[in-house]
């Protein structure tokens, strides 16, 4: 896909590389449900530890639309685990986003002296 871009796959195996594809593309869909606009996600790996029998996973990503650009790293010992908090916090933070960004906030001093003005409140 055009919309997804990545970083630092050569450290990865080719088995690692399809997992994280596989993943990407399904929660691209469930990201561009919350963020109607959602362009393209970058998603940067770099490993630790590689000398010894398990790999650390340092993961980045990056959500991009018109409106937000959302970023978040997480790091775990499994691919499929970091993979996985990353983007569902990607998407717990676009939801915060969409939730307050239409919402109109009405301080309390000016709605009373409006409804005293009215004469919907008492004097």
């Amino acid at each position: 896909m055009k919309n997804l871009v990545y970083k630092g796959l050569h450290k990865l195996n080719k088995k690692e590389e399809k997992k994280l594809d596989v993943l990407t593309k399904e929660y691209f869909e469930k990201i561009k449900l919350v963020l109607k606009d959602l362009k393209s996600i970058q998603v940067d790996i770099n490993t630790h530890h590689t000398e010894g029998k398990r790999k650390r996973y340092d993961l980045s990503i990056k959500a991009i639309a018109p409106s937000n650009i959302l970023r978040t790293q997480v790091d775990e010992w499994d691919l499929s685990k970091t993979a996985h908090k990353g983007f569902k916090k990607i998407i717990k933070e676009a939801q915060h986003k969409v939730k307050y960004s239409g919402r109109k906030v009405k301080s309390g001093w000016k709605l009373k002296g409006l409804l005293k003005k009215t004469g919907l409140f008492g004097k």
